[in-house]
Parts: structure tokens; C-alpha cells; sequence
């Protein structure tokens, strides 16, 4: 094993509220990817009142890279996401994807790869919108679809030098160390989202301040 990667330990990690059907297609999409350091998969269930705590229970007993699941009770996706923080601090990177998204073969490969060798500290990757299910409306626009959380700054990688370019937490990773020593490095509460209410812009607002 590269001597740079011996030891080291990575945490895939969602956060949670009310999705509880959509929790086993995820996990078992998350623990077929393939990567050059161990790692876990992190749930952070934000307070659901649905079977999300069952179905955690119950795929956290399937085979496969280990699935932890912890509960957040202050409601908004800004304390699920400091709380998957705070739960990773003994990982070296944290990769973030969000509940309602499946993750694409080489994830993690590429984030390892973009942090370990090339000694990046955050990383974003594209996120594309599935209309195979459901017809995109024809008023959909492509310069609406960031609300929606798509995300395509191309096809090559390249360093982030400026506000122009954000990454969005539906498909980062942070080198851990970035939070180990700027323990006020957190997601802003100023920009939460909670239940159904409209809200959001917490990971640009952190991946543009530290």
C-alpha cells in the first residue's frame, strides 16, 4: 500500500429527514464503491418520524463497508451536517452526498485521489438531475436546475481559484484536517434549511470562507 494512504480512513456520510425509502438503494450504492483507503458510511438522521431509524437498524446488519447512524434532534440540515462533522473527526476525509442522490462509480477514488496526492483540502464534484422517471417540465430551464442541486463545471478537474466556481454538498469531500484545526470552520446556521421550508447555501457559504 502507498505509504501515504497506510492508516488512513475515510467517512462517507448523508444526512437524513423523512426518506426512508429511499435509504436502502443509497446505502447499497454507497457500499459498492470501490476505493483505495477503508471506509465507513455515516447516516445522520435529522430528527425523522418516519421508519428511517428501522431501516438504518436494518441495513446497518447487511454485508459490506460498516454503516454507523446517529441522531441529530435539532432539526435543519446545518446541525446534520456539523454533526456529521463532529462524528468524522477521527476519519481523514469526510465525503458528503445527499439523501435523494446515488453515487456514480469512482467517487470516492477521485476524491482519495484529490486530497491525498494532489493535496487538495475540499473537493466538488457534478451532480446531474435523473428525469428517467419523472418528465422534465417544459419551463425547466438548464439555468434553473441549481436549485434543484445539478451541478457541471465540465468535464476536467481543475483547482478552484475563485467565488465563480462553488461546489455544492451533494458531492464533496474535505480533507478532515480542515475542521480539526479551525474548530469555528462549521456550516453557517444563518443559511439552514429545515423540513420543508425554503432555504439553503450553507456549503457554498463554508467551501468560500476558509
Amino acid at each position: 500500500m502507498d505509504k501515504n494512504r497506510s492508516g488512513r480512513k475515510l467517512t462517507f456520510a448523508f444526512c437524513t429527514f423523512n426518506r426512508a425509502e429511499r435509504l436502502p438503494n443509497l446505502v447499497a450504492s454507497m457500499r459498492m464503491q470501490t476505493c483505495p483507503i477503508p471506509f465507513e458510511i455515516l447516516a445522520i438522521d435529522n430528527n425523522s418520524d418516519d421508519d428511517t431509524h428501522s431501516v438504518l437498524e436494518r441495513i446497518s446488519k447487511l454485508p459490506g463497508p460498516k454503516l454507523r447512524y446517529a441522531h441529530e434532534p435539532n432539526q435543519g440540515i446545518v446541525a446534520a451536517r456539523n454533526r456529521a462533522i463532529a462524528e468524522s473527526l477521527d476519519s481523514d476525509i469526510l465525503v458528503f452526498i445527499d439523501d435523494d442522490e446515488l453515487p456514480q462509480p469512482g467517487l470516492l477514488q477521485t476524491a482519495v485521489d484529490a486530497i491525498i496526492n494532489e493535496g487538495a483540502e475540499c473537493v466538488g464534484g457534478r451532480i446531474d438531475i435523473d428525469f428517467r422517471t419523472l418528465a422534465r417540465p417544459n419551463w425547466l430551464s438548464d439555468e434553473l436546475l441549481g436549485f434543484l442541486g445539478a451541478l457541471d463545471h465540465g468535464n476536467y478537474a481543475f483547482w478552484i481559484e475563485d467565488t465563480s466556481t462553488p461546489i455544492w454538498a451533494g458531492n464533496i469531500a474535505y480533507g478532515i484536517n480542515l475542521f480539526r484545526n479551525t474548530p469555528e470552520l462549521r456550516f453557517d446556521k444563518r443559511f439552514d434549511r429545515k423540513d420543508k421550508t425554503i432555504g439553503g447555501g450553507e456549503d457554498v457559504i463554508i467551501s468560500t470562507n476558509y
